[in-house]
């Protein structure tokens, strides 16, 4: 089966997206950036600020008219608008066959397999789960650079912030070592790792923790912080980290 997956939002995000393309692919799917050639469409939202939702719902409306038609046999909302927004998008655009949750991408083989079979149910797992990692993954960022996902969630619950409510609290996926073999197992195949997590000061006080002497590891911490909605994080973790400007 072809399968347009469209992208939204961060790239914590995207590797969520990688990650799902990567387990398909092992079941023997294909992927195509053509709506016209697309059998079925995943579509990993988000929702972080009213611009945002608004072009997750605005996508999500378009691809329910194709599955109306009768031009996609499936149609999956994944990612923060539908973690956050399962029961209003399935209400409000009902050509949504099914909701996969941000804690539960591992299930996007159960979610499609099932609507295909017409037994089609949501994939959610709390909010607060263990994050996915160690999947297969198909990297679509050009092949100079991708992103490695180090932690989840965020603890400090801001009036004005959505992240805890469809990304939990603060979870680290990977320790500093683990940090070390991904980043030089990537470095084999790309010129810049970029590693991603929701703030620069949960950056900071992860590498910290996990540093017994940051200095001996300034050559060989090579990669690129970047903290969403953060632009000069790597310039801020530097100084958090060795007291001086880069």
């Amino acid at each position: 089966m072809k399968i347009l997956f469209i992208s939204l939002g961060c790239d914590k995000n995207l590797v969520d997206t990688e990650m799902m393309l990567g387990m398909l692919s092992e079941h023997g799917h294909e992927f195509t950036d053509d709506e016209n050639e697309a059998e079925a469409v995943v579509v990993n939202t988000c929702c972080f600020i009213n611009d945002a939702k608004e072009e997750s719902i605005q996508v999500l409306i378009e691809m329910g008219e194709r599955r109306k038609a009768g031009d996609l046999r499936a149609l999956i909302a994944a990612g923060c608008l539908a973690q956050r927004y399962q029961d209003e998008i399935l209400t409000e655009i009902p050509e949504v066959d099914a909701i996969v949750g941000t804690t539960a991408i591992d299930k996007i083989v159960d979610a499609l397999n099932n609507v295909l079979n017409g037994n089609s149910h949501n994939e959610l797992k709390s909010i607060n789960e263990k994050p996915v990692t160690g999947k297969k993954r198909i990297v679509t960022t050009g092949g100079h650079f991708a992103y490695l996902k180090i932690a989840e969630g965020c603890d400090k619950h801001c009036t004005y912030c959505i992240i805890p409510k469809v990304r939990g609290d603060f979870r680290e996926i990977i320790n500093s070592s683990e940090i070390f073999r991904r980043s030089e197992k990537l470095k084999e195949r790309f010129n810049l790792i970029c590693v991603v997590m929701d703030r620069i000061d949960s950056a900071v006080n992860f590498l910290n923790k996990h540093s017994d002497d940051p200095q001996t590891e300034e050559d060989y911490i090579c990669f690129l912080v970047y903290a969403c909605m953060v632009k000069d994080a790597i310039s801020k973790l530097y100084e958090n980290i060795y007291h001086r400007k880069p």
